[in-house]
């Protein structure tokens, strides 16, 4: 075979070359090109934290800011209110 026959068109991805079993177990594995990797549930939830984690803290802060915004603008309010 060819190295050309072996690419996939541009655009499109290969579906079987890397697949994810999921068990009941704390243990995930990956098989990715006939190499089976193990490892805990943990582990995985870490690393996408580490990949995310700018997002979620923004998203977290952003929260906690809103919260305290609604707090001030309900005090004013009852301040006016008692004026």
């Amino acid at each position: 075979m060819t190295a050309g026959a072996d690419k996939a068109p541009y655009g499109s991805a290969l579906k079987t070359q890397c697949e994810k079993k999921i068990s009941c177990t704390n243990m995930h594995t990956k098989i990715y090109k006939g190499i089976k990797l193990s490892e805990t549930r943990s582990d995985n939830r870490k690393r996408s934290w580490k990949k995310y984690r700018a997002k979620r803290v923004a998203f977290q802060r952003n929260q906690r800011a809103t919260k305290v915004f609604e707090k001030l603008q309900d005090h004013r309010r009852r301040l006016r209110e008692a004026e």
